[in-house]
């Protein structure tokens, strides 16, 4: 038997999934979070399957997901319905529920959040059934409450549901919604005012990115630091053990330097990696996430992005791949293009891993460092598209945000350690792979020259480093190691850190703002091959791609060059000629104030 999940946002709907087959799908806060059907076997049965569509209100067809979930439900007459609603805010759900009673599907009510609610759950659920017409089973898929009796109702259930009448129904549940209030809605509502407004949230928005980060570089670096001398020891014994059974040099040099430098790099920083996706994970279970979409809707409003584009974005921290895929839910064209050459400057998982090394490797403050680096590409997306906008490469468009805002609840460290467990292996995999694949290719090139014939100076890599170097000496970087880096920052970002795991940085920068300026180039420059060929794809023009990379390639030349050239003015000009740079600076922002002032007093004089 088939068994359909249906649901709105925040009803618990993934977690139910997750509870019911055992698999571990991420869940979130935003309409739009599932953009696919997911299937899975339900757990202890046979030939029963559950199938999980995207989070919708409506199937009227609007939207992407509501258009999956439409064409899915029309095509599986054969199927049972579990409708999740949340419990707290039985009204949200009306809509969907009255719209799924059409199809002659039998359905079952999965009320969630039961264990939240301070009535007497007999009674309301007896209410609930009375107004939407269906079985009602109270569950609480958090912590796996009435699973058993959910899935016994659903299969017991042959009856066809009746048609809702909307108004009558919609007058019964706000009589209900009126007298249920939870202790957790409360309390959520008294906190929204510190977390979701004003400048008390941009402070707590920057102060728990600096704690994550604080405690991801200083405990995962201390368990770095002896997984790194545990490694030394290990290749010293390694290196020693082929010499004495007198295997080939290059052999030698290609075990210990290229597959083993690889393995070792992903095992070393997987401290700071897991310690970051576990914070990520508890944003996104206990809603903080919606609230950080919540602070950023009015600069991106101003900068005219769609409010949409948090879904996207959000999605982008996880793989710059499913970011630009997500950018689908964006209905207006110009807004989409825009929303996918923006997206990728939120780090993913793999920019989080050179972020956090190369901040180790140059600086003394690196959660600050990677805090700030998080700072700087979050205010890039509306900054960035404003500069669009005006300049009007993708046309002009504005658009609103329409978003719930999800209760405040405690996570569930047992589902946080599933969702971890999985990013982890997504990781070591994914990124994993491609660093020991890129780790053998970057001793190759650096081992042998165009002839493929041993090279005592640095090979095909050092020769192409040479080649491109000039570009970025505005920048501050010098060298080939710096620019091969950002050239197998390319094929992937995971990459950089396998060009700077054995280097001094000795004449590399010309001053610390140099290196910052270097991390921020790889955060804000195109993305990795693989997302770039999806950029290509969701554009579905040669002009619009090339015109994205374009944008995305001068936006972080740009702000590096800035930074450099900060670094400068702070190194080497003296007190003096600081004092009168800065003058300058406020002097020009001045007279552009009051010039566009004086335009506009004379537009006003002249329309009166």
């Amino acid at each position: 038997m088939n068994y359909i999940l249906v649901g709105t946002p925040n009803s618990g709907k993934t977690t139910l999934f997750n509870k019911l087959t055992g698999l571990s799908e991420k869940t979130g806060n935003f309409a739009g979070i599932t953009v696919e059907v997911k299937k899975a076997k339900i757990k202890n049965s046979k030939n029963d399957f559950l199938f999980d569509l995207p989070g919708t209100y409506s199937l009227k067809g609007y939207s992407n997901e509501e258009s999956v979930a439409l064409k899915f439900l029309s095509s599986q007459r054969d199927a049972k319905i579990i409708a999740i609603i949340d419990g707290t805010q039985p009204l949200k759900s009306l809509r969907l529920v009255s719209e799924l009673t059409t199809l002659n599907i039998p359905i079952t009510l999965a009320v969630n959040f039961i264990d939240e609610l301070s009535v007497k759950i007999s009674e309301y659920l007896t209410l609930l059934e009375n107004i939407f017409k269906v079985k009602v089973v109270g569950i609480s898929a958090k912590k796996g409450k009435n699973l058993k009796e959910l899935l016994l109702a659903v299969a017991k259930n042959d009856e066809m549901p009746k048609k809702i009448e909307y108004q009558s129904a919609f007058n019964g549940l706000e009589k209900i919604a009126k007298n249920l209030t939870t202790k957790k809605s409360v309390k959520s509502e008294k906190m929204d005012k510190f977390l979701s407004s004003g400048v008390v949230s941009l402070l707590i928005l920057f102060f728990v990115l600096l704690s994550t980060f604080l405690i991801s570089n200083e405990v995962g670096g201390a368990l770095s630091k002896k997984l790194n001398g545990l490694f030394s020891y290990f290749t010293t014994v390694v290196k020693n053990y082929l010499s004495k059974q007198k295997v080939n040099t290059t052999l030698n040099n290609f075990m210990v330097d290229g597959v083993l430098s690889g393995v070792f790099s992903v095992v070393e920083f997987l401290p700071q990696v897991v310690l970051t996706y576990f914070f990520l994970s508890l944003f996104e279970q206990t809603g903080y996430s919606a609230r950080i979409a919540f602070i950023l809707h009015k600069p991106f409003k101003k900068a005219k992005l769609s409010g949409k584009a948090v879904v996207p974005m959000l999605s982008a921290c996880g793989c710059g791949v499913n970011g630009v895929l997500a950018t689908r839910i964006i209905p207006d064209e110009c807004a989409r293009c825009k929303t996918l050459t923006l997206v990728t400057n939120l780090p993913c998982g793999a920019k989080v891993a050179v972020i956090q090394f190369l901040s180790q490797k140059f600086f003394k403050f690196p959660a600050l460092v990677s805090a700030l680096c998080y700072i700087i590409s979050i205010l890039s997306v509306p900054i960035f598209s404003f500069i669009l906008d005006k300049l009007e490469i993708f046309g002009q468009s504005e658009n609103g945000l329409i978003m719930e805002m999800p209760v405040l609840r405690t996570p569930s460290i047992k589902e946080t350690v599933v969702i971890l467990i999985k990013k982890v292996k997504e990781f070591i995999l994914k990124a994993g792979t491609i660093i020991v694949l890129i780790s053998i290719l970057v001793w190759f090139l650096s081992n042998f020259d165009f002839f493929i014939k041993p090279s005592t100076t640095g090979g095909i890599l050092f020769s192409v480093g040479k080649a491109r170097s000039f570009i970025f000496y505005p920048l501050g970087f010098f060298g080939e190691i710096a620019s091969s880096g950002l050239i197998l920052g390319f094929l992937a970002k995971e990459a950089v850190i396998t060009a700077f795991s054995s280097t001094t940085l000795n004449g590399m920068f010309l001053t610390p703002f140099s290196a910052f300026s270097y991390i921020v180039f790889i955060l804000l420059s195109p993305p990795c091959l693989s997302a770039l060929l999806t950029m290509k794809k969701e554009l579905k023009s040669n002009k619009k791609f090339l015109k994205s990379v374009a944008v995305q390639f001068f936006f972080s030349y740009s702000v590096s060059l800035l930074i450099n050239l900060l670094g400068i003015i702070v190194y080497f000009f003296s007190l003096t000629l600081k004092i009168i740079i800065i003058i300058l600076i406020i002097f020009s922002i001045m007279l552009k104030y009051l010039f566009k002032n004086h335009i506009k007093n004379k537009i006003i004089k002249k329309t009166e």
